[in-house]
This record gives structure tokens, C-alpha cells and sequence, in this order.
């Protein structure tokens, strides 16, 4: 997947669903690949219902990429590992309501194009 499709599939996303996907890992709710409401994050919308496994849970990005990823899932992520990396921490590390704005600022500093996404 080319840099732009992927980071336009993923602020799409973000910008659509407007809230973030947590599941209780432990006794305490964490941002997740897959919502425990149905909602999944910015690398979690790239993962297929088929790609998607269990133990991807708690793990950042560049993790999954040393485990056993279905194929299909490792070449549509293969080479944005850093973007994959970014796309994820504004999903887990900004409020819902900054991320319009650390979408743009990713897209400057990837030297990608913000489209707006409404």
C-alpha cells in the first residue's frame, strides 16, 4: 500500500468513527487494534477481519512486524513502518479533538497530502 492510500484510508477513519477503540487489558481500558464496541484504531483499520488475531492486543505496530502476519497483512503494511508508527500515537496519544490537527502536521512532515476527510 502506497503511503498516501494508507494515510488517507486511516484519517478517514479516525475523522469518521471520532473516538478511539479501547478494550480492558488487564483492570484498565487501553487503546486497541479492535474496540470491545466494534471501533478500531488507526492501524486496526488496516487489518482485516481475517488478518486480525487476539494477541496483536497491546502490542505497538512495529512489534507485530518480528511476529507471524498473515501475508496479505505484511505486504499492505510492508515499508510505512514509521507512518504505521505515527498514525498509531495519534490514535493513542491525542484527544479525539486534536486529531484533525496532528493528521496535518503528519501529513507535512511525511510529505503527504491532508484531503480533509469529511
Amino acid at each position: 500500500m502506497e503511503a498516501q492510500e494508507l494515510f488517507d484510508k486511516v484519517a478517514k477513519h479516525l475523522l469518521t468513527q471520532k473516538a478511539k477503540a479501547m478494550r480492558v487489558m488487564g483492570y484498565e481500558p487501553r487503546c486497541a487494534y479492535r474496540g470491545e464496541d466494534g471501533k478500531s484504531c488507526a492501524v486496526g483499520c488496516l487489518i482485516d477481519d481475517t488478518e486480525y488475531a487476539p494477541w496483536m492486543e497491546g502490542n505497538p505496530v512495529d512489534w507485530l512486524f518480528d511476529m507471524d502476519l498473515p501475508l496479505t497483512l505484511r505486504e499492505k503494511l510492508e515499508g510505512n513502518r514509521g507512518l504505521l508508527l505515527d498514525l498509531q500515537e495519534v490514535h493513542d496519544e491525542y484527544e479525539v479533538e486534536n486529531w484533525e490537527q496532528a493528521l496535518r502536521n503528519l501529513a507535512k512532515s511525511h510529505d503527504l497530502e491532508f484531503k480533509g476527510y469529511a
